[in-house]
């Protein structure tokens, strides 16, 4: 039986070249990631901040469901999604995935689906990726679409032309 890994509001749980494998991921405080770090086939609720700020950090095969912020903050940072979708608003509330200067976020066979992207650093995509549904698409960055990939960016429906 998997555990459960519960960051409170005004608390930070630092990974720092670490893994989480399985269990739950709460995380309505702040969970930061500096170098090479893990999660892996984890439940990932986030209220508060995910942050990779310095290193790279890899979330693959689980679920992630957001209505807080996932961000990729300082240079040479990497957040790696790896064939997830990250569902990005709960009970009607937006998160936000951003990816700041001098950040990458790097999806893998991934979708974003909903809430708010903004990106002023720069997104990869291999596989078949996607932003879907966005309430707010900000790209101030730059987007690449490697080798035998697919690419697809679709704003919300309530979203104006």
């Amino acid at each position: 039986m998997a555990g459960t890994i519960d960051v409170e509001l005004n608390t930070t749980l630092a990974l720092t070249g670490s893994t989480i494998s399985g269990g739950n991921l709460i995380d309505a405080g702040t969970v930061n990631s500096t170098g090479t770090s893990f999660i892996t086939g984890a439940t990932i609720t986030i209220t508060g901040t995910l942050e990779a700020t310095a290193g790279t950090l890899t979330i693959d095969p689980g679920s992630v469901t957001n209505a807080g912020t996932l961000l990729a903050h300082g240079n040479t940072t990497t957040v790696v999604i790896n064939g997830e979708t990250v569902t990005n608003s709960s009970n009607n509330v937006n998160g936000t995935v951003e990816v700041d200067q001098g950040s990458t976020l790097d999806l893998q066979s991934a979708t974003i689906n909903g809430g708010i992207f903004t990106n002023s650093g720069s997104v990869d995509s291999t596989g078949t990726s996607a932003i879907l549904n966005a309430a707010t698409l900000t790209n101030t960055g730059s987007i690449e679409i490697l080798e035998r990939s697919k690419w697809r960016a679709a704003p919300s429906r309530s979203a104006p032309p």
